[in-house]
């Protein structure tokens, strides 16, 4: 059966199902195949309405039964579809030094003597970086663990020169609103401000008018400014799931990652921007980090035994899956981020649109 076919059978199965469903919910009050009738929905003694119940309920059990069939035949379809797509790609494990200061040429050797990584990069900027990755992805390649490294700190959240702000996507996203919200209002009070001064008589009120009109095309201009930078900003950022690996990995090779709040909040953020397409985790200690030996590194990212890492800390991760809402819940601090599957403009689940 083609692709096509399978899904097709699929939607007619579950029309099948909603349908049944909702005949039985004309006599029973539910659409529950074992629930029982109401008192009183027919006059007792009335078999044929029984006997038409019992047929619904015959019935909506095997269209179950024909659903769960072409639910398993789809989802195989999709995880074949899934691993012929990982296998025109070639996987890659990439180290990325984010240290600027003194201790650079340090984490340079570090990085350098590890066989597990296929590249080593010191892109220099956290903007490179982020191209280097899009790269690969343009390559044909896709990079399945990921080592950052750089100087961590306690009091606040940073992998070198990566900062919090810099992988916020959310963040963007909202600016980038606002800015052209901004501008678009703008735009309008200068229209509003032209037909005021066409029809303005005194020489005042129209020198008046020129002046504001005059403030507010520079600021359409610095409008337009920013919403250039965060477009490009977000669009960046919004490439670089595409370049991860099914299960990728994000070792964060520096300390106090997940130290404190703003720490695991980028960690976070580093899932939702590079694992959201294909799903994967985010590693980090929320202590300091001894470097024992040189290699390999990935041993501590994949949990080998032979580590070679002293973690002062606990060890912490984030498990990220493909395409999940990530709005913080009502009650995040017992739930956390929102697992529910995106809707399909790839904006928030249902429940916080």
């Amino acid at each position: 059966m083609n692709d096509n076919r399978k899904l097709h059978a699929y939607k007619e199965a579950r029309k099948q199902v909603e349908h049944l469903r909702s005949l039985l919910a004309d006599y029973t009050g539910s659409c529950k195949p074992y629930d029982g009738v109401p008192t009183g929905a027919w006059l007792e003694g009335v078999t044929g309405a029984n006997q038409e119940l019992i047929d619904i309920r015959t019935q909506l059990e095997t269209a179950l039964e024909n659903l769960s069939v072409a639910r398993l035949s789809l989802n195989q379809q999709n995880l074949d579809e899934d691993i012929l797509e990982e296998e025109k790609y070639t996987t890659v494990n990439l180290g990325v030094l984010l240290e600027g200061g003194k201790d650079r040429d340090w984490f340079r050797t570090v990085l350098s003597h590890d066989p597990s990584l296929d590249y080593i990069i010191d892109p220099g900027s956290v903007e490179r970086f982020f191209d280097y990755i899009i790269h690969l992805g343009k390559q044909g390649k896709r990079v399945k663990w990921l080592v950052l490294m750089g100087h961590g700190s306690r009091a606040h959240a940073q992998i070198g020169r990566l900062m919090p702000s810099d992988i916020d996507i959310c963040a963007a996203r909202k600016i980038l609103s606002r800015y052209q919200e901004l501008y678009d209002n703008t735009l309008n009070e200068i229209a509003s401000l032209e037909k005021q001064l066409e029809e303005a008589d005194n020489e005042d009120e129209k020198k008046g008018l020129t002046q504001q009109l005059d403030n507010l095309q520079i600021d359409v201009g610095n409008y337009e400014e920013n919403i250039h930078h965060y477009s490009k900003k977000v669009e960046r950022l919004e490439s670089l799931t595409e370049a991860m690996a099914k299960d990728a990995i994000i070792g964060l090779l520096n300390c106090y990652p997940a130290g404190n709040p703003a720490g695991r909040q980028m960690m976070r953020n580093l899932g939702k921007v590079f694992l959201e397409k294909r799903g994967g985790r985010v590693v980090g200690c929320d202590g300091l980090i001894l470097i024992l030996q040189h290699k390999p590194l990935i041993t501590w990212i994949t949990g080998a035994e032979d580590i070679n890492l002293l973690p002062l800390g606990t060890m912490r991760e984030i498990i990220v899956r493909p395409f999940r809402c990530g709005v913080p819940c009502l009650h995040f601090e017992r739930y956390g981020y929102c697992d529910n599957r995106k809707s399909s403009d790839g904006g928030p689940c249902w429940r916080h649109r």
